[in-house]
């Protein structure tokens, strides 16, 4: 039987060389893993047990109001605004709408005071883009509006719905004017709650991480009872981040001085500068009721705005 040839050492010692030739670059690949990790060990560990950075710290309400007045530029008026000019585009958004209704108006607004004292504030708008000319107001004396091209006192049934159009022009003058000087507002409060951070969600419109509070202002202009002012509960929505004033709650108070449960909520919006002053050019005011969510009901674009415009009671006079 033939024998095999003797494999002596210097073979077994060539083919341990090839083996770990074949094997060097897997190991450089190891150590060069191993090292890597080594070395991101101690950010991966900061990284688990360094603490989340702090929530915004809620402030006081005098806090808030400084920080709301802040980013609105309310010092850029050197007296506070009382008269503007304006041109502005109204959407009716409400789902019981048959048809979607656009208008644009030209509206002038003053707050005055008669004689004796009393507050009287004035309005005058004009519907541009109507076949026919429309146009109505409030003057020294009353409610007025055009009828076949004559002035006349919108009292008596036949002009019921232009009175409450009217009131209501009035009312969403007032609430603009109101939260030019927002901080003001908020140290105004009645039984104010504390100010707590809250998220505001409106429908699929980005969250808002707000500073939000609460409280009763003696007196609210309201757009969805035909414009009258009545003693509310507001809910204010701060921006946390920018200081804004972006939301409102409004529930109207009972003759027990509880709040009801159906009220209105504006939500600002697109705010710009206006001599100094940030306003928001968007207002979209919402319907609450008693079950569900608010429901959209009117939209609001500022498309010109001239804040303290040189107004005398003698332009809101109606046309003789």
């Amino acid at each position: 039987m033939p024998v095999p040839p003797h494999r002596g050492p210097r073979c077994g010692a060539e083919a341990t060389r090839q083996r770990a030739a074949a094997l060097r670059p897997h190991m450089t690949l190891l150590v060069s893993l191993r090292a890597t990790a080594l070395a991101l060990l101690p950010a991966l560990l900061a990284a688990q047990t360094e603490p989340a950075p702090p929530a915004a710290q809620v402030p006081t309400l005098e806090e808030l109001a400084k920080k709301v007045d802040a980013a609105h530029g309310v010092a850029a008026a050197a007296t506070p605004i009382q008269t503007f000019a304006a041109t502005m585009l109204m959407q009716q958004l409400a789902r019981a709408q048959q048809q979607r209704v656009d208008a644009e108006l030209e509206v002038k607004f003053a707050e005055w005071q008669r004689p004796d004292g009393g507050q009287w504030n004035l309005l005058r708008y004009r519907v541009l883009d109507a076949a026919n000319r429309i146009e109505q107001g409030r003057d020294r004396k009353d409610y007025w509006g055009l009828v076949d091209g004559k002035a006349v006192p919108l009292s008596g049934k036949e002009h019921g719905k232009d009175l409450a159009d009217c009131r209501r022009y009035l009312a969403l003058a007032q609430q603009l004017v109101k939260f030019l000087a927002p901080g003001k507002v908020l140290t105004g409060l009645r039984n104010p709650g504390p100010v707590t951070a809250e998220t505001l969600r409106i429908g699929r419109a980005d969250p808002v991480a707000c500073f939000t509070v609460a409280g009763d202002l003696d007196s609210f202009p309201l757009r969805r009872q035909a414009g009258e002012t009545a003693a509310a509960r507001v809910q204010a929505y701060v921006d946390s981040t920018t200081g804004l004033l972006v939301a409102l709650r409004v529930l109207p108070l009972g003759a027990d001085g509880k709040p009801g449960r159906s009220g209105e909520f504006l939500r600002l919006l697109d705010h710009a500068p206006q001599r100094g002053m940030q306003v928001p050019m968007t207002i979209v005011h919402f319907d609450i009721e008693d079950v569900g969510p608010p429901q959209p009901q009117l939209k609001i674009q500022l498309t010109t705005l001239q804040l303290g415009a040189a107004l005398k009671p003698e332009d809101f006079d109606r046309p003789r």
